[in-house]
């Protein structure tokens, strides 16, 4: 016997955090923000790993906090 578990809603929530190891390990999605620079959401491993805007590759990297 099968069973489908169905939600009639999702259940979002929305972090702020100064620590990547922190948003790495519990975030799907990442809004990267600085200032009044605000990045397209993208999966957290694309974000960390291979970042497409430069003040996230800088921030990734170390060079601004």
């Amino acid at each position: 016997m099968s069973v489908d578990f169905v939600t009639k809603r999702e259940i979002h929530t929305v972090l702020v955090s100064h620590i990547l190891r922190q948003a790495w390990r519990i975030s799907g999605y990442i809004i990267f923000c600085i200032g009044d620079a605000l990045s397209n959401p993208a999966p957290t491993e694309d974000v960390l790993l291979n970042p497409k805007e430069e003040l996230t590759r800088e921030y990734v990297k170390g060079y601004i906090s």
